[in-house]
């Protein structure tokens, strides 16, 4: 490019400064002041974006100077290459050149407006990913994309999102998108701003005995830590803290305390109890019983 606008500057220049000669005496046929733009060679327009669309004259026209661009008419095009050819009209050029280029067909995936996945089904990266993949694909000129084309990561960092993001946020999670680069068809990254309903997962189905060993040293808050470490291997949910639920004794709203295990017995204790879900997270009520043996 900087060479076509050097060579049509340069003879643009030699060209007015030839015909500011007067000749004195017999007159002389008019001097031809055009042009001749096939006297340029090698002339590349470099890199022609076409963001996934046919490529267009006036594409091949936005990469050519503002002094010839409509001074030409333009054939021949193919992926590579188009002919120049001076209008019949012009003034200042003449004659004709072949013009070369690359096209680069990628659509950027740049996006502006915020996505809104609606209800998730689980509150996990895999559900929100789904989720995406589905509204992506739903914006014009992504219609194709799937979600071998991009990573996602938490805005501003090269870290994948995880379960506890999609938790721990309110409903709103900033993430940036990047095109991989042996994506065929598309180019580029964005960071969007992301939407969605997070579904309270129901605890109401967990049920039955829950045994624990125990020795007289013990307290309630090992018994509860143990329990604790199960409902996360029953659900399968590592985002469940001790802060999401309550437990009280079953069918009371009264809490369980210390002085309500006697760990001083030999033998089993038995405690019904009743854990509600509480927070943004969680819901329902699992009715357990506690089954205390005695090392």
């Amino acid at each position: 490019m900087k060479k076509l606008l050097s060579m049509i500057g340069a003879i643009a220049l030699t060209t007015a400064t030839s015909t500011s000669i007067i000749a004195c005496g017999e007159e002389k046929p008019p001097i031809d002041k055009k042009i001749d733009i096939s006297n340029f060679k090698d002339l590349d327009l470099g890199t022609i974006e076409t963001n996934g669309k046919d490529l267009t004259v006036n594409m091949i026209k936005d990469k050519l100077p503002t002094n010839i661009e409509n001074e030409v008419n333009i054939t021949n095009i193919t992926n590579i290459s188009a002919t120049l050819t001076a209008k019949s009209n012009s003034i200042k050029y003449k004659g004709s050149v072949i013009v070369t280029y690359s096209l680069d067909k990628k659509i950027d995936i740049k996006i502006t407006n915020t996505i809104n996945l609606g209800q998730l089904h689980a509150n996990t990266k895999a559900d929100f990913l789904e989720k995406l993949q589905i509204a992506l694909a739903q914006i014009k000129d992504l219609n194709t994309i799937k979600t071998s084309d991009y990573d996602v990561y938490k805005a501003g960092t090269t870290t994948a999102i995880q379960d506890s993001d999609i938790i721990n946020s309110t409903n709103f999670l900033t993430v940036k998108i990047t095109v991989k680069n042996n994506s065929l068809k598309f180019k580029g990254e964005t960071t969007i701003l992301v939407s969605y309903i997070k579904n309270k997962y129901d605890i109401s189905w967990i049920k039955g005995q829950y045994y624990f060993y125990y020795i007289q040293a013990y307290n309630l808050e090992d018994v509860i830590a143990k329990l604790h470490f199960k409902i996360v291997n029953e659900i399968k949910n590592d985002s469940i803290s001790m802060h999401d639920y309550i437990i009280y004794k079953a069918g009371t709203k009264v809490t369980l305390v210390d002085k309500d295990i006697d760990f001083s017995q030999k033998n089993i204790i038995n405690i019904p109890v009743d854990i509600v879900a509480k927070g943004d997270n969680f819901k329902g009520t699992a009715n357990i019983e506690l089954v205390l043996k005695s090392i």
